[in-house]
């Protein structure tokens, strides 16, 4: 598998001009083998979507960044499987492609779905959708782009074909957000919106988690709080520590701060 940029680089190309074919699994020199990883949950189904390494590479984020570097010549992004070994990679628990629909509809619905209610039941009030934060600079094909976040030990690589790295949960019908009536095309919507506006690429991904590296935050107290809005609406969870020791929800103004010029944005649906 060629690369496409100087190995010393930290430059990944974000744009490919065609995704893989899925006709055979590419040989990767110095990576264990391949294998198909299979889509068609719940209904049933053995569709090829991604290929995935039979084993834990050593070095994963090194690994990582050999195969993201070649991305426009193979139209394959490389993601770092995070949490359990097994889901959803290994079981099948993917629903396979499917088209990608638009991010503001996703937020939009997304945040009238976490209106709050009494203990009566009774709705409280809402401000209305404020729409999508202002974008920092503008997007380019090639980005200097950080390792994913983690220990870089040994991990899964999964190859994803797509020409943009938020496609790839398209591609993979990701189940991962589903408690939040979320789909892998819905994600991909989203995560397409925070490419072109922040530099967000997804670099790893789990069971019910994603890691984006950010190569252009927001840092104004306005982006910041129209990015807290964003990410309230496409994961409530994060605004409540995952830990029983912080019980308390983080504030807007207090999530705002939290992500003020961070390189990196975590999603765990609970």
């Amino acid at each position: 598998m060629p690369r496409s940029l100087d190995e010393h680089s930290n430059a990944v190309p974000v744009r490919a001009e065609r995704a893989a074919l899925l006709t055979e699994p590419p040989e990767v020199p110095g990576m264990p083998e391949l294998l198909a990883v299979r889509a068609g949950y719940p209904e049933g189904g053995d569709e090829t979507v991604a290929w995935l390494t039979s084993g834990p590479v050593v070095g994963a984020r090194a690994g990582w960044r050999d195969l993201a570097r070649a991305f426009d010549v193979t139209g394959l992004w490389p993601l770092v499987s995070a949490g359990w070994w097994e889901r959803p990679f290994r079981t099948g628990e993917l629903a396979g492609p499917a088209p990608v629909p638009d991010a503001s509809d996703v937020l939009r619905a997304g945040w009238a779905g976490t209106r709050l209610v009494r203990p009566d039941g009774t709705l409280l009030p809402q401000r209305a959708w404020p729409g999508l934060a202002a974008a920092s600079g503008a997007a380019t094909d090639q980005v200097e782009l950080d390792d994913p976040p983690g220990h870089d030990g040994a991990g899964d690589l999964l190859l994803v074909p797509a020409t943009r790295p938020a496609d790839a949960v398209a591609q993979l019908g990701w189940f991962g957000a589903c408690n939040w009536s979320l789909t892998g095309a819905d994600v991909a919507a989203v995560l397409r919106s925070w490419e072109d506006r922040f530099g967000a690429y997804l670099v790893r991904i789990g069971f019910a988690e994603l890691d984006l590296v950010v190569t252009r935050p927001p840092v104004t107290v306005q982006q910041c709080l129209g990015v807290a809005d964003e990410h309230y609406a496409f994961c409530p969870d994060n605004f409540a520590p995952q830990t029983l020791a912080e019980p308390v929800l983080y504030s807007r103004d207090e999530y705002a701060a939290l992500i003020r010029g961070a390189r990196v944005w975590h999603f765990w649906w609970d």
